[in-house]
C-alpha cells in the first residue's frame, strides 16, 4: 500500500491540529496515526468489511461509524460540504474534539511518548473493537517522518466560497467554529450540550447504582451512615430529666430515709449504699448528653431505699 497520499496531507494536518489545540508534534502525529490507520492513509474513506454486516460501516479520516456517521453525513449536507473532501474531513474533526470527543486532547497531551499518545487518542476518540496498535503506531511513525522532512506543509481545506481558512479555536461567545453559518453553529452547540447532559445523566446513574449495590467491592466505597443529630427539644427534655434525677438523688441522700452511701444512714443495705452513686452519675451524663437516662437516677433510689426498708 503507498504511502504516498499520507506523506503529503499528514504535516498540513499536524499544523492545523497544533495551531487549533495547542499540540506538541509527537500529540499530532499519534493522531495522525489513528487517522492514517482507520482510513489506509486516507485512501479508503468507506469501510471495506463494516464489522456489522449490512450497516453503512464508517466513513472519513477517523471511520466515523453508527450515531456519529449520521451527524458528519448532516453536517456535510447542512453546510454544502463534499463528505471525502479535506474541508469537510478537518473541519468535523475540530468539531468533535472541541465538544463532544474533547476529553481526547487532554488524554493524547498528557501521555508520554508517541506509541502512549497513539493508544491514548484510541481510548478516548476512535475506541475502536480491534485496537491494531502496532498499525496505527506505524502510520503514527510515518506522520512524524513526514513532518521533519517538511514541516511547513500545509493542507487545502476550502470554503465554498474557495478562501483558505485555517480555523481558530471555538469561542463562547459565538456559533461553533467550523459552521457555515449562524443556525449550523447553534445546531452543532446544541448537539454538544446534550451529548454533555446525557454524559452527566450516565455518570449519576452509576454513582447511583454503585452506593446502592451489594458487591462486597462497591460496598467498601459507600459512604458511612450519619447518626441522625439530636433535636433541640429531645436534648432539653434530656437535660431537664437529667437535672430531676441529680435533685432527687441529692434529696434522698439528704434525708436518709432512702439509703445513702457509704454507710451513712440507718443501716443501708448494699443498694442502699451504690444505688445514689449510680443515680448522680447516670443523672449528670443526661444532663449534659440529652436523652430519657434521667429517670434511670430516681428509679434506682426506689429500689435502694425498698432495700434499705427490708433490711431493717
Amino acid at each position: 500500500m503507498s504511502d504516498a497520499l499520507f506523506r503529503s496531507k499528514a504535516p498540513g494536518i499536524m499544523n492545523l491540529l497544533m495551531a487549533d489545540f495547542g499540540l506538541d508534534v509527537e500529540s499530532a502525529a499519534a493522531i495522525l496515526g489513528n487517522l492514517g490507520h482507520e482510513s489506509g492513509g486516507f485512501q479508503f474513506l468507506q469501510e471495506k468489511q463494516p464489522m456489522v454486516p449490512g450497516s453503512a460501516g464508517g466513513y472519513g479520516w477517523a471511520q466515523w461509524t453508527g450515531p456519529r456517521r449520521r451527524e458528519y453525513e448532516a453536517y456535510c449536507q447542512r453546510n454544502g460540504f463534499d463528505p471525502a473532501s479535506d474541508t469537510a474531513n478537518y473541519k468535523f474533526l475540530f468539531v468533535e474534539l472541541s465538544g463532544s470527543e474533547r476529553a481526547a486532547i487532554p488524554a493524547v497531551k498528557n501521555a508520554m511518548g508517541l506509541e502512549a499518545k497513539v493508544q491514548a487518542f484510541e481510548a478516548a476518540f476512535e475506541r475502536a473493537g480491534i485496537k491494531h496498535y502496532e498499525g496505527r503506531n506505524e502510520w503514527a511513525r510515518k506522520a512524524l517522518d513526514a513532518y521533519r522532512a517538511n514541516p511547513g506543509g500545509t493542507i487545502d481545506v476550502r470554503d465554498v466560497g474557495g478562501a483558505i481558512q485555517i480555523l481558530p479555536p471555538i469561542s463562547n461567545e459565538g456559533p461553533a467554529a467550523g459552521s457555515g453559518n449562524l443556525f449550523g453553529g447553534l445546531a452543532d452547540k446544541i448537539q454538544s450540550h446534550k451529548e454533555d447532559a446525557r454524559k452527566l445523566i450516565l455518570s449519576q446513574i452509576g454513582m447511583f447504582n454503585a452506593f446502592y449495590s451489594d458487591d462486597p467491592i462497591v460496598v467498601q466505597q459507600k459512604a458511612p451512615p450519619t447518626a441522625p443529630a439530636t433535636t433541640p427539644v429531645a436534648q432539653r427534655t434530656g437535660v431537664q430529666l437529667g437535672i430531676g434525677g441529680f435533685i432527687a438523688s441529692l434529696a434522698a441522700m439528704a434525708s436518709g430515709h432512702l439509703g445513702t452511701p457509704l454507710g451513712m444512714g440507718e443501716a443501708p443495705s448494699m443498694w442502699g449504699n451504690l444505688a445514689p452513686l449510680i443515680s448522680l452519675g447516670v443523672s449528670a451524663v443526661s444532663a449534659t448528653g440529652g436523652g430519657w437516662a434521667g429517670l434511670i437516677g430516681p428509679v434506682l433510689e426506689m429500689v435502694g431505699g425498698l432495700a434499705s426498708k427490708a433490711k431493717k
